[in-house]
């Protein structure tokens, strides 16, 4: 048989780390561990979520996906709802809606954010109930309201002003709320109010969006209101041509409330909606009346700032409508094709409209024409009149009312029409307001506004169609207090400006526009005059190009109205002698209102001048009639600077130049410290040398008397060690003492009972006494060994100050002892001689040690085929089976005689093995033995051998 060369197979194993994460304490607990969303109600789940996240102190925190609510769910006192992006609560009635609130008792520390509440209303009933925020949520698709849990209004006893159709989506009574960047919708199957608080104290209500899908990315809300649309688009909750604008009324401020913020918001509502109602605006209970974007009575206190109203043109309702209060703030509004109204009527208290300021709103109009509304009844068919005849309506129905101290002014209005009044103050049955002001009110096109006040009790009536606006004022004016987010608000901020593209040539506009007015009267083509100032209203536009001029004065979404100025351009040169900065050119049409300052060292710059010979000074904005040169004039820069010592020194000679020197003198006196140069006598100004002079300058030397103070040191026990004398405001050093055998110095301190140490940091301010301390040190300390279950127990060692420079190295059977450690989390080695403070007990660890047997693959007549080394316990997987050829192989087994066959799935190896190979020969014929029949197969094996494993295969020549 030939020689079979030897084969060695290197075999690697891969081992698998495991990395568990460590997660801080959620401060939420999840639904989705609570509630199994699916199409069924999870009313009582969604309760019981509740309850455990208030029995455990934790937030709500509800997973994407649709959590249908039938019934009320009961809001818990401190426990926060959040939702993630896509969480729905939806009402599952669908007629009535579902409801979350106090239903138990008042809550309060809550916040409500990131949901959509479908079909959904929030109500807070409890007297106690405050510090609510609702933020980032969609409120939509709210049906019709269940009147038993009281959350619409109530119909009166002619049964109006009320019904199922009049719920709110918020509803607060009492207390503290804050109303944020939410996102409010009501389609036509859902009519009805958006906000409404009774009572409330400092509620805020902000950058919200109320209606019209189409009008959202131009509006005034932020960024992260808008991005709400995009949310409810991406659920697929309604489509982006969606109809949202049916709202009743917007935001109530129902009764009694002090102190309300009403800012930044966006109201959008449908105006071509089915009118249903009666003929003196209210709404009936089986139909729709569109009522008011905002409507108060008897407040205290009543902010309504920077907000965006579009599409209530009804005269009788006002899109916002203030009844009976005071301290009423209307503010930097834009109004469009809507209107402000004012009133006082049938109360038993509050019976007063006072202290009110309209200021700084912007009044956009064109829905003038009356239109006639017919409205089935009954039997009958009611008849009403729908226009704007009015922008601002202040009226008293009670003859016992106090309507006092009221101010309109600076109010902005775009209207094209003269025909109808703009402001009125309707005096028809009682006496007029007194402090009345009416001031500074402008029609951007017809330039004045109109204003009607009439009084036929006193048989009076005054219309202003031109001239100027009258003033009514005696002693009183109401002025709020600007709160810190309302000193950066403009009008221009309140609104987008309306792309338009104009250009002038030849002193003519054009434009794409549908129409132009210049200076209020419809444009046509004319020369406009050289040198002068024009107001431009541009109308409908229809081209997209953004015009840059900082002189835009209104600004809104269907009108762009800007000041423009018409003048020729000439080359103005800029003569600057050399000094400064070189000489240069532009194109201008007038000085401009800043000329350049310019400044060089040792140069004093004195202004520009339209000749050589510095006799005609150049005025900033005149008008250029040709190419001008204007010339810098200039002075050279020297000054004397002197000195004064205040009696002190050496007075130091005068200089000259243009700024202090780098190196001001320095003075010496004995008995006195030199404290510095000053500009003032006085010293409140100190002189910094390089600094540049204007003017000749003298210096003042300030000085301070030298004062020294005693320091003891004294040793407690032992007496003074040393006194010296410290300058005031120096340090002092501590002596330095022998060592004392047997003690430690613990330090120099304040007070003889040593119990306040001297900072050495401080400077000496009067005559002082410090006390040293020896302690005696102690005589040593014990240190124990903890074994922890291996080897023999190590004596303690007793009196010891340091740990022994050489550690006892103890044994154990099985385990390799891996060093001390001073804790028993093996985190602080033990280092040999270290010093110990305390008794210390030193812990051993250990480390098992893992046995490795031989395992030999043999086969007779061929020897050892591989070698292998196996971890003790561990199978070994059996190799594929060698083939020769005229043979059958039977397997392997623990012995020479083949009478144990070894078991790959059970045995294990748990000492040096030695598996022998059985073979039966088919046929008596002596077979030839290919080398690879043999081995090859059991080298492929050994590759599936488990871990632990490590295999080299020896095969030896067969010996005869």
């Amino acid at each position: 048989m030939k020689v079979i060369k030897r084969i060695l197979i290197l075999m690697f194993f891969t081992s698998i780390f495991f990395f568990i994460p460590v997660h801080a304490e959620k401060p939420y607990l999840e639904a989705k561990d609570y509630i199994s969303i699916g199409m069924k109600d999870v009313t009582s789940e969604v309760n019981a979520f509740l309850n455990a996240c208030k029995a455990q102190n934790k937030n709500a925190y509800f997973n994407k996906g649709i959590y249908k609510i039938k019934g009320t769910v009961s809001l818990k006192n401190g426990v926060s709802i959040i939702g993630e992006p896509g969480a729905i609560l939806q009402g599952t009635d669908a007629v009535y809606q579902s409801h979350m609130q106090d239903n138990v008792e008042s809550v309060s520390d809550i916040f409500i954010e990131h949901l959509v509440l479908d079909n959904v209303t929030l109500y807070f009933k409890g007297a106690e109930s405050t510090n609510i925020v609702i933020q980032n949520n969609v409120f939509m698709n709210a049906r019709k309201v269940d009147t038993s849990i009281s959350t619409g209004l109530q119909p009166d006893e002619n049964n109006k002003n009320g019904g199922e159709s009049t719920g709110y989506y918020i509803s607060k009574n009492y207390n503290k709320i804050d109303i944020l960047s939410n996102l409010f919708l009501r389609d036509a199957h859902s009519l009805g109010r958006g906000i409404g608080i009774y009572k409330s104290k400092d509620a805020v209500i902000q950058d919200n969006y109320f209606g019209l899908l189409e009008d959202i990315e131009n509006s005034i809300v932020s960024d992260e209101t808008k991005a709400l649309k995009q949310l409810i688009l991406s659920l697929h909750l309604l489509d982006e041509n969606s109809n949202q604008g049916y709202f009743m009324t917007g935001i109530n401020v129902i009764n009694s409330d002090k102190d309300v913020t009403i800012l930044g918001n966006h109201l959008s509502f449908n105006k071509d909606i089915t009118e249903a109602g009666y003929e003196d605006g209210s709404q009936s209970t089986s139909g729709y009346n569109r009522d008011h974007f905002i409507y108060a009575k008897m407040y205290d206190g009543l902010e309504i700032v920077g907000n965006y109203f579009k599409g209530m043109n009804k005269n009788q309702d006002g899109a916002v409508k203030c009844r009976n209060g005071q301290n009423l703030w209307i503010y930097k509004n834009i109004f469009e094709d809507s209107l402000i109204l004012l009133y006082v009527q049938n109360a038993k208290e509050n019976l007063w409209l006072k202290n009110v300021l309209i200021e700084e709103n912007i009044f956009i109009n064109q829905d003038y024409d009356p239109k006639l509304v017919e409205i089935p009844s009954g039997s009958t068919t009611l008849k009403k009149y729908i226009t704007i005849d009015y922008l601002i309506l202040i009226k008293n129905y009670d003859a016992t009312a106090v309507v006092d101290n009221i101010t309109i002014q600076s109010n902005h209005i775009l209207s094209a029409a003269l025909a109808n009044e703009q402001i009125r103050i309707d005096n028809t049955q009682y006496s007029m307001p007194t402090n009345l002001w009416i001031q500074d009110n402008k029609n951007e096109l017809g330039q004045l506004a109109r204003l009607t006040i009439l009084n036929t009790k006193d048989q009076s009536n005054y219309d202003s169609n031109q001239g100027d606006s009258p003033n009514f004022t005696t002693e009183t004016k109401y002025v709020p207090a600007i709160k810190e987010e309302y000193k950066a608000l403009s009008i221009k901020d309140q609104a987008k400006c309306n792309a338009v593209d104009f250009e002038i040539d030849h002193k003519r506009i054009l434009s794409e526009a549908d129409s132009i007015y210049v200076d209020g009267s419809r444009y046509s083509g004319e020369i406009l005059s050289n040198g002068s100032h024009h107001l431009l209203f541009v109308k409908n536009t229809t081209t997209t190009i953004l015009v840059e001029n900082e002189a835009y004065t209104i600004s809104s979404y269907v009108y762009t109205n800007c000041e423009i100025f018409i003048e020729d351009t000439y080359t103005l040169y800029f003569e600057t002698f050399g000094h400064g900065k070189e000489s240069w050119s532009e194109e201008a049409a007038r000085l401009p209102e800043e000329l350049p300052v310019l400044i060089e060292s040792g140069w004093i710059f004195k202004g520009w001048y339209l000749d050589g010979e510095f006799k005609t000074p150049a005025v900033t904005g005149n008008l250029l009639e040709q190419d001008t040169t204007v010339y810098a004039k200039w002075e050279k820069e020297i000054y004397t600077i002197s000195f004064n010592t205040m009696g002190h020194g050496i007075t130091p000679n005068a200089i000259t130049g243009t700024k202090l020197p780098d190196d001001l003198p320095v003075l010496t006196e004995a008995g006195w410290t030199f404290e510095g140069w000053y500009l003032d006598e006085t010293f409140h100004t100190p002189a910094i040398e390089g600094t540049s002079i204007q003017k000749n300058t003298t210096l003042y030397a300030k000085w301070e008397v030298v004062k020294y103070y005693k320091v003891v040191f004294q040793l407690i026990g032992e007496g003074i060690v040393k006194e010296e004398h410290i300058k005031e405001g120096a340090q002092v050093m501590a002596p330095v003492l022998e060592p004392k055998e047997g003690y430690s110095f613990k330090g120099w301190f304040i007070d003889e009972a040593c119990s306040t140490f001297w900072n050495f940091d401080d400077v000496i301010e009067k005559d002082t006494e410090l006390f040293g301390l020896w302690v005696l040190l102690p005589k040593g300390y014990t240190i124990q060994f903890e074994l922890n279950g291996h080897g023999l127990q190590i004596e303690n060692i007793n009196e010891a100050m340091k740990l022994p420079t050489s550690l006892p190295i103890p044994e154990a059977e099985g385990y390799s002892f891996k060093g001390w450690y001073l804790d028993a989390t093996f985190s602080k080695l033990a280092q040999p001689g270290i010093e110990i403070h305390e008794n210390v007990t030193l812990y051993a660890q250990w480390e098992k040690i893992i046995k490795q047997y031989k395992v030999i693959f043999y086969i007779a007549d061929y020897g050892a085929l591989v070698e292998i080394k196996v971890e003790e316990f561990k199978k070994i997987t059996r190799p594929e089976d060698p083939i020769i050829e005229g043979k059958t192989f039977y397997g392997w087994y623990e012995d020479e005689t083949y009478t144990t066959k070894f078991d790959f799935d059970k045995d294990v190896i748990t000492k040096e093995t030695i598996l022998y190979g059985k073979w039966i020969e088919d046929s008596p014929s002596p077979q030839r033995i290919h080398p690879f029949l043999i081995v090859g197969p059991i080298l492929a094996g050994m590759l599936c051998i488990g871990l632990g494993i490590a295999g080299v295969v020896i095969y030896k020549k067969r010996k005869k």
